[in-house]
């Protein structure tokens, strides 16, 4: 993975469903729009 112990990420809970944007691609791209089980969801940093 590209990921390590001391990144930062963005977490969301919904239900049993459990997601992570890591903070460094947020930083290059802005927003990520995604489904959670209630809908859809916009991450910003």
């Amino acid at each position: 993975t590209f990921l390590h112990d001391p990144d930062r990420v963005i977490g969301i809970v919904s239900g049993r469903v459990t997601k992570a944007y890591p903070a460094a691609i947020l930083s290059q791209h802005g927003l990520v729009e995604d489904q959670s089980p209630s809908g859809p969801i916009a991450i910003t940093w």
